[in-house]
């Protein structure tokens, strides 16, 4: 008993904060060679897509060879070989994934069996047949991928949105078109649509997109388009001129968006045609965002993230410096250390206690899975707070 009380007095004392966010330090699962781009959960098997040839365990022991996909269980914590189909080709690469009932959708660049079947294929997400396929589509490459069950329909993310019959695998439409403006985006990012989420009114998807005009209507890193591909061009984000979205939200009438090019995560009101609410400053790239519990969780490739609006988090790493000498992360030394990954509140606070660190790659946490209170990350790094875990690792609460 006595034990008992002195647990509940300490987690009285704790901030709301500690009890909804995970460790810092990763979980002892199996990783990955390479970049992850995608995570999904169907049951207790955890689905990993990415551009990746290994599975293996943090001492370097290989646990199986794998073609941009692999399945962990979450229970036990194990690899389990040869459930995940190898989809692969000249530059192969899973970009994005969902479920559709008990099965796991798979979209990006990869080969199929034809000509006509690749890029998207749909496959038994659990059970004694998890990882046969069940259908292949004919699709164009794609960036992300949308299930809408209640439509009957699979959406795909590439340069423009196409739709397709889910049962027969027919294409129905391919519409609304990305384009960017060489003049704006001399190296970076291509035109797409980098992630889909459908409203809860059925009819409207919102996107995050790289780019400047969608059929040739002005458009910036988030857009609105209906079920049937049409582009409602009076829904004009307000963002930065070189800004592309990469990642997108959608929680109580609220869309929480994760930027590149300006490097954000800002809120807007959907109901504000495109006018943003807050907006936080990282010094390089959001390129993921997650509800986990009652919080924001953003990774990214930043070193810097803004507590405040108006804060300015510069570029680069740390020890960088410009011509004069002057530091260009947090010049003005106004921004909070957090690496490849960071907490906010739905009304943009950064949590204050939760900095969990990510290594050893430039483009670090691409991917947020939350599973419970429980946080799967991807992406391309080799350590999480100084412990070496490659591309993939959970977070869980100490509880757990």
């Amino acid at each position: 008993m006595a034990a008992m009380i002195v647990f509940t007095a300490i987690m009285l004392i704790l901030p709301a904060s500690a009890l909804a966010l995970p460790s810092e330090t990763p979980d002892n699962t199996p990783m990955v060679d390479g970049r992850v781009r995608a995570i999904e959960q169907v049951g207790t098997n955890i689905w990993l897509g990415g551009r990746f040839t290994q599975v293996k365990k943090r001492d370097g022991t290989v646990l199986g060879n794998v073609g941009n996909l692999a399945v962990f269980d979450s229970k036990t914590e194990e690899y389990r070989k040869g459930v995940a189909p190898s989809l692969g080709g000249t530059g192969a690469e899973v970009w994005d994934m969902t479920i559709y009932g008990e099965n796991v959708l798979i979209a990006g660049k990869f080969s199929g069996p034809s000509s006509t079947q690749k890029n998207l294929v749909l496959v038994e997400g659990a059970g004694p047949n998890a990882g046969q396929v069940i259908r292949w589509y004919n699709s164009p490459s794609l960036k992300s991928v949308l299930a809408a069950p209640g439509l009957g329909r699979v959406y795909g993310g590439g340069v423009s949105l196409s739709a397709f019959d889910f049962a027969t695998g027919k294409k129905l439409f391919t519409r609304s078109k990305t384009t960017v403006d060489p003049t704006i985006r001399t190296h970076d990012s291509s035109p797409a649509y980098r992630d889909l989420e459908l409203d809860a009114d059925g009819q409207t998807i919102w996107a995050a997109c790289v780019c400047d005009a969608v059929n040739a209507n002005p458009a910036k890193a988030l857009v609105k388009l209906d079920i049937e591909g049409n582009h409602d061009a009076s829904w004009l984000t307000e963002a930065g001129e070189a800004a592309f979205g990469q990642s997108v939200v959608d929680h109580n009438g609220k869309l929480y968006l994760a930027a590149g090019g300006s490097d954000f995560l800002a809120e807007f009101d959907k109901a504000e045609g495109g006018t943003r609410g807050w907006v936080r400053d990282t010094s390089g790239s959001a390129q993921a965002v997650a509800i986990l519990d009652d919080k924001l969780v953003v990774g990214g490739h930043f070193y810097e993230v803004a507590d405040e609006g108006g804060d300015r988090c510069g570029a680069g790493r740390p020890g960088d410096v410009d011509q004069n000498g002057i530091p260009t992360l947090d010049p003005n030394n106004e921004c909070a250390r957090r690496q490849g990954i960071a907490a906010y509140s739905f009304q943009g606070s950064l949590d204050p206690n939760w900095d969990p660190a990510y290594s050893g790659s430039y483009s670090l946490v691409w991917e947020l899975h939350a599973e419970g209170l429980r946080l799967h990350t991807g992406g391309e790094f080799k350590k999480v707070s100084g412990v070496v875990q490659s591309s993939y690792a959970r977070l869980s609460p100490a509880s757990l």
